[in-house]
């Protein structure tokens, strides 16, 4: 029998049709749309407004796509994090690195609570108060929480793309927490660190060169890289780095490839690490070649950035004061800045930034400028140690 109603599309809403009745106006919500590659119809009428009909379609569509979805599997969060994180490492997305620091960071932070919940039962309402309570409990910086918040972000949009959920519920959250610390050195403070890396009984040759680099502005993972083979002498070569998981690769971008002149100082510190790194490795069985390490641990292993850590650590409860490998590159460009003619390009170069800032875009330095720098920079810290 064919319909006797005559309906008329709403404007708001194509999926939504008016029509009248004897008893008023009323509503029909007809509309379709494909799950997995099937189609779904809904269609329903009666409903006496405009908004009725509209609550009643998303609530539809939302238990359609949830039974339909959930009929495959009850993936829990620990499931999809699984699926996730191999489909990320077999894309080649992850090195097996990163897939460590992200399973690691994984079951530190969201497997004791997230573990076992449903993707479906997750709500952005209860992941907020799980984080926020989490943060306080931890005593936690801002920057983990916006970590945190991202890896479970990763986990549920790529969910979402897979259509075992209906939205992503981590959107818009808050993130608190501590901010960052001061990674500013008094000029007493950074001398104090020079004094320690020349006059400590406790530190090896090694430490002294690892200390040594950290002041010419080099990065953690570029110190540990460092090789033979980039030791000139007077300067060194920043082309590699070394992580904490053992890969050894390119450095962070084009800009960070460098040459960066060393002080007397320096060059003294490093052929004092080298001779030790020769000893060693004929020790273990061979002899250095270009393409060791300079820095290396007693077994004639890499000198991760780990270790890095831990001896910076100690270096800051022995001098009493928070020392950290980046905060000797902020206070070498602190510094650096402060001496009269230096070339704001130089200094740049050397930390292996690409930018000093839009207004110096052109100005490129030179390799002159940079051993000038480095010059000034000694004789400076010399006169008024």
């Amino acid at each position: 029998m064919a319909n006797k109603y005559t309906y008329t599309k709403e404007k708001r809403d194509p999926q939504i049709q008016w029509y009248p009745t004897k008893q008023g106006k009323r509503w029909r919500v007809k509309f379709a749309f494909v799950v997995r590659g099937k189609t779904v119809h809904i269609e329903k009428q009666g409903f006496k407004s405009f908004d009725e009909a509209r609550a009643f379609k998303a609530k539809a569509y939302d238990n359609e796509m949830e039974n339909r979805v959930t009929v495959h599997k009850r993936y829990t969060v620990d499931d999809y994090w699984r699926i996730y994180a191999d489909n990320k490492v077999k894309s080649g997305a992850w090195r097996s690195s990163t897939a460590y620091a992200r399973e690691q960071g994984y079951k530190a932070y969201l497997k004791d609570y997230w573990g076992k919940v449903l993707l479906k039962d997750v709500t952005r309402l209860e992941y907020q108060n799980w984080l926020s309570d989490y943060v306080i409990k931890h005593d936690l910086a801002k920057s983990t929480s916006q970590h945190i918040t991202a890896m479970m972000g990763g986990i549920m949009s790529d969910a979402l793309v897979n259509e075992l959920i209906t939205r992503n519920p981590i959107k818009k959250i808050t993130n608190s927490g501590r901010e960052p610390q001061d990674l500013s050195l008094t000029r007493k403070q950074y001398d104090q660190v020079l004094d320690y890396m020349r006059y400590s009984p406790d530190l090896n040759a090694t430490q002294r060169g690892v200390i040594v680099l950290a002041a010419h502005a080099l990065r953690r993972s570029e110190v540990a890289g460092m090789k033979l083979k980039y030791f000139h002498g007077d300067y060194v070569d920043v082309l590699g780095q070394l992580n904490g998981y053992g890969d050894y690769t390119d450095v962070k971008s084009v800009a960070s490839r460098r040459s960066v002149p060393l002080t007397k100082e320096a060059r003294d510190i490093l052929l004092e690490a080298i001779a030790r790194a020769r000893g060693i490795y004929l020790l273990n069985g061979r002899p250095m070649t270009d393409d060791d390490f300079i820095f290396v641990n007693d077994s004639g292993g890499p000198f991760y950035t780990q270790y890095i850590t831990v001896l910076f650590k100690k270096m800051s409860k022995d001098l009493e004061f928070h020392i950290a490998p980046h905060m000797l590159r902020h206070a070498f460009s602190t510094f650096a800045f402060g001496l009269e003619g230096a070339n704001p390009r130089d200094i740049s170069n050397i930390m292996g930034h690409k930018n000093v800032s839009m207004s110096l875009y052109y100005n490129l330095g030179t390799d002159d400028g940079k051993r000038e720098l480095i010059d000034k920079l000694d004789e400076d810290l010399r006169s008024n140690g």
